[in-house]
């Protein structure tokens, strides 16, 4: 059999079906249902019998009510109207979960210090500039490490990045105009 030639028919029939298939259908609300629970309710335990042995837990069920919601029908021929501004403070989402995480890293830094492993606290306090790069006092204990270490030329260039994020800080300028001085001093020797 000579199958060849209706392979050209075969692959347009295919193509058709294919683009049938994806062609858009008339736009409807979609149905979305939720299925988070309604409420949690505890089974009532069974009354204390005399036994040397204490319930700890209480078996607890879901109890689920499906919410459906329908999406509006989205106009694309006259699309809303972008807002330019910026988001205001009270809009914006909290900064406290990456807060956390920088203050735990800072505090495990703080232990690898204080136990001599000035590497591990240095690469510790890079991790928490990674979460938040604009923290004045991380730049400079990385620039106080580093100047321990022996590192002068990184320890200049934290002190420095901890000095122009001071944000009017002048203690913190200070101690880093120190850290500054005492790395050229020593660079130069």
């Amino acid at each position: 059999m000579c199958y060849h030639r209706h392979l050209p028919n075969l692959i347009i029939a295919i193509l058709v079906i294919g683009l049938a298939g994806c062609a858009s259908s008339p736009r409807q609300p979609v149905l979305i249902e939720d299925h988070t629970p309604a409420q949690l309710t505890e089974k009532p335990t069974p009354s204390p019998v005399q036994t040397t042995r204490k319930q700890l837990t209480a078996p607890i069920t879901l109890e689920t009510k499906p919410k459906i919601f329908a999406l509006p029908d989205l106009d694309t021929t006259n699309p809303a109207p972008v807002a330019t501004t910026p988001l205001a403070a009270e809009e914006t989402a909290p900064k406290a979960p990456s807060t956390l995480a920088v203050a735990e890293l800072v505090a495990k830094a703080d232990l690898a210090s204080n136990r001599g492993d000035r590497g591990g606290a240095r690469a510790i306090l890079e991790r928490a500039l990674k979460v938040k790069t604009d923290d004045a006092q991380i730049w400079y204990r990385l620039a106080e490490l580093n100047l321990g270490d022996g590192e002068y030329e990184q320890a200049i260039v934290a002190a420095d990045r901890a000095r122009g994020l001071s944000a009017g800080d002048s203690n913190l300028v200070t101690r880093a105009n120190s850290v500054i001085a005492r790395a050229r001093q020593e660079s130069n020797r």
